[in-house]
C-alpha cells in the first residue's frame, strides 16, 4: 500500500470508505472524479448489481474494461451520489490503474443521458 502525492481525475484507487449510515465501513476502490486542494471528490465502485432495485441499477454504469484496469471482477461505477474526502484523513491509498479511454466516453455518455432524463 503506497500513499502517492498526486491523485489524478479517471484515476482508480482503493482507500477506506465509511459509510455513515451503518457507522463503519472498508477499504473499497474508486474513481476519482476530480482534486481540489486537499479534497478527493469520488464515485463510488461496487461488484454488486443483480439484487439492487431498478432505481439503484439505474445510477449504474457498467464498465467495460474493468479487467484491463486491474478489478477483479465485473465492476459498476455508482453515479448516484458524488462522495467526497479529506486527502489528509486517507491512510494509505492503493493506486489500481486508470479508468480506459473507451469506459471514460462511455462514462460521459451515460451521465449526459441521465441528466437529460
Amino acid at each position: 500500500m503506497t500513499t502517492p502525492r498526486t491523485i489524478e481525475s479517471n484515476e482508480i484507487i482503493a482507500i477506506y470508505v465509511s459509510f455513515i449510515e451503518k457507522g463503519q465501513g472498508k477499504r473499497r476502490p474508486i474513481l476519482v472524479i476530480r482534486t481540489y486542494r486537499d479534497f478527493i471528490y469520488f464515485y463510488s465502485l461496487t461488484s454488486q448489481y443483480t439484487n439492487k432495485s431498478p432505481e439503484i441499477k439505474a445510477n449504474y454504469y457498467t464498465m467495460l474494461n474493468w479487467k484491463e484496469v486491474g478489478l477483479k471482477k465485473q465492476t459498476y461505477i455508482d453515479t448516484g451520489t458524488i462522495r467526497e474526502t479529506r486527502l489528509k484523513n486517507l491512510k494509505t491509498i492503493t493506486k489500481i490503474g486508470m479508468l480506459s479511454m473507451h469506459d471514460e466516453l462511455g462514462l460521459a455518455l451515460f451521465l449526459k443521458k441521465r441528466k437529460q432524463q
